[in-house]
């Protein structure tokens, strides 16, 4: 996924870049790899991905006949090279890591305007990724235990995106159907290039069919920092820590 509108940096292409970044532009600029090391374990290491991962497989999910996995056994395939690129980054001095859920990419108009379905959000899609993101904790767990000296904190992304999509008036949102953009296959689609985009960007969710708002980033990150509902553990400690 993510070759149409240009390519898309994979996690280990990241990894690859970020292992480049080390060696060619972090070393030269301490004295010692003790000093190197304890910068790298006091950074925290974002991680947000799946979404596209997610977005290919409902499309064959969507059409039956070409279903090549399972619900459960993707989300064990995606559980499985994640952990695996988790524990390369900590050979490379990555020691506190912030992970996110994936998106309820069933609320997305590239979702809700080509599939039919009753209310706000294809609920049945979003309960097909909620099998990778309800395995993510005993996986951030298990990371936690066997990769010493790791912290793992994990982003509940899913349940506050769906929140704030079904009632926006609680978060200060207005639109949360609509793209900011006037995005092409009436608004499923990424952006049409050259035309004039929505003038209150900070009411909207989605900026295209398929990307949401700062305004819904803001308020998961700002939250991210101290309210454990959220995040867990805490950005706040995850720096203490």
């Amino acid at each position: 996924m993510g070759f149409v509108q240009g390519k898309c940096l994979n996690l280990d292409d990241q990894v690859v870049l970020f292992q480049k970044t080390i060696e060619m532009e972090l070393q030269p600029h301490f004295g010692s790899s003790k000093e190197l090391s304890d910068y790298l374990s006091k950074s925290i290491f974002v991680i947000n991905i799946g979404n596209n991962d997610y977005g290919g497989y409902l499309v064959s999910y969507v059409s039956k006949p070409n279903l090549m996995y399972t619900p459960q056994a993707f989300a064990q395939l995606l559980k499985d090279i994640l952990s695996q690129r988790l524990e390369t980054l900590y050979k490379l001095g990555a020691r506190k890591f912030l992970v996110f859920e994936i998106a309820p990419i069933g609320c997305m108009p590239i979702v809700t305007r080509l599939v039919p379905h009753e209310g706000p959000c294809v609920e049945e899609l979003n309960q097909v990724v909620s099998v990778f993101n309800d395995g993510l904790p005993a996986m951030l767990k298990q990371l936690t235990t066997s990769l010493q000296g790791s912290t793992f904190a994990l982003g509940y992304f899913s349940k506050l995106g769906h929140d704030m999509i079904t009632n926006p008036s609680k978060y200060g949102l207005g639109d949360t159907t609509d793209p900011c953009c006037i995005a092409a296959n009436n608004g499923a689609w990424t952006c049409i290039p050259g035309l004039v985009s929505c003038s209150d960007g900070g009411r909207h969710a989605f900026w295209d069919g398929m990307h949401l708002t700062e305004a819904i980033y803001s308020t998961i990150g700002t939250r991210c920092f101290n309210d454990s509902s959220v995040c867990s553990p805490t950005i706040q400690q995850l720096v203490q820590g």
